[in-house]
C-alpha cells in the first residue's frame, strides 16, 4: 500500500497517546488552520487526503480536544538524555517522537483525566526539570507522526523529514499519580481562606481602640 509508512506510524502515535477523540490542526501557512476533534478511526480514513495536504505544505498536529481533561502532558525539543532522565524519574514517556535527527517531542500519560490547571501546573514542573532553558518555553510542534515535518528543516540533510514514532508503548507513567497528587495539593493550599487567629484579631482591636474612642 502506497501509504503504509505513514499508516503506520500515525497508528502507532495515536495508540499510545490512548484518547477516544482527537484535536487535529492543519496549517497550510495562510489564514487559520483547519481544526476537527476527530477519532482514532476518522483520522485514519482520511490519511490519504492528509499526505495529499501534507506534500502541497500543510503542517499536521494532533492533541487533545482543549476543552477535554485528559492525562496526556507533551514536552517539545527534547534530547535523548531528556527521555533517559524522564525513564529514570519514573516520567517514563507515552510516545517517543522523532521530529528531526536530534530533536524529539515527549507525550507523558499520568494515569487519570485532571484538568487544564492542573497540567499546566505539572507543565511547568516537568519543563523545569526537562528543558532547563525553555522554562517558560510553551511546547507548539505536537506534530503528527508519518507525515514530513513541514514546520522545520534539518541543517544537514535535503527535503523534509518524515516524523517518527521511536516508541510507543502508551502506559501511563509510574510516577503520573504522584505528579497529579502534588499539584492538586498546591492548588489547595492556594485555596484556602486566609486564616486569622484570634490573638491576631484582638491585635486589630487594640490598634483600633487607639486611635481614640469610636
Amino acid at each position: 500500500m502506497k501509504h503504509d509508512r505513514t499508516r503506520a506510524d500515525l497508528i502507532r502515535h495515536l495508540d499510545g497517546l490512548g484518547l477516544d477523540r482527537f484535536r487535529l490542526q492543519l496549517f497550510n501557512g495562510t489564514g487559520s488552520p483547519v481544526i476537527r476533534n476527530l477519532s482514532k478511526a476518522e483520522i485514519i480514513r482520511q490519511t490519504q487526503d492528509l499526505v495529499r495536504r501534507n506534500n502541497k505544505g500543510t503542517e499536521i498536529t494532533i492533541d487533545a480536544p482543549p476543552d477535554d481533561d485528559h492525562d496526556l502532558m507533551h514536552l517539545s525539543g527534547i534530547g535523548r538524555q531528556a527521555q533517559e532522565a524522564m525513564i529514570e524519574n519514573g516520567h517514563d514517556p507515552a510516545v517517543f517522537v522523532q521530529l528531526l535527527p536530534g530533536v524529539y517531542e515527549a507525550w507523558l500519560r499520568l494515569g487519570r483525566p485532571v484538568s487544564a490547571e492542573v497540567r499546566n501546573l505539572i507543565w511547568e514542573d516537568l519543563a523545569a526539570t526537562y528543558l532547563p532553558e525553555q522554562e517558560h518555553h510553551v511546547s507548539l510542534q505536537k506534530l503528527l507522526a508519518g507525515f514530513k515535518n513541514r514546520a522545520m528543516r534539518s541543517k544537514t540533510r535535503p527535503g523534509f523529514e518524515y516524523v517518527t514514532v521511536l516508541s510507543a508503548p502508551g502506559k501511563a507513567a509510574p510516577e503520573g499519580e504522584s505528579l497529579i497528587r502534588e499539584a492538586e495539593e498546591w492548588l489547595a493550599a492556594q485555596a484556602k481562606p486566609q486564616d486569622r487567629s484570634w490573638s491576631s484579631q484582638a491585635d486589630d482591636f487594640d490598634a483600633i481602640e487607639d486611635k481614640g474612642p469610636w
